[in-house]
């Protein structure tokens, strides 16, 4: 029965392609291994590393790739 009434995610049959983006992901990637242990294992001071890691995501091209993922998925639910 749940799966009779499971929703289907819009997502299904999405594939993001990276190719316009893939500098941005590699950067976005080195800013998170960076920052993820310290973040992690509560070593470092959250209120004064989260701001600077969402900084340092920013500058990496984290809305850049965020932009392109939401034009290809409009594209793609146009598509349907």
């Amino acid at each position: 029965k749940s799966i009779e009434e499971a929703e289907v995610s819009p997502l299904l049959g999405f594939n993001f392609a990276t190719e316009d983006v893939k500098t941005e992901i590699t950067n976005v990637n080195n800013v998170v291994a960076q920052y993820t242990a310290g973040l992690q294992t509560g070593s470092v001071d959250p209120e004064k590393v989260v701001p600077e890691y969402l900084e340092k995501l920013k500058e990496a091209g984290l809305d850049k790739i965020q932009a392109e993922a939401q034009k290809q998925f409009d594209e793609f639910n146009a598509n349907k």
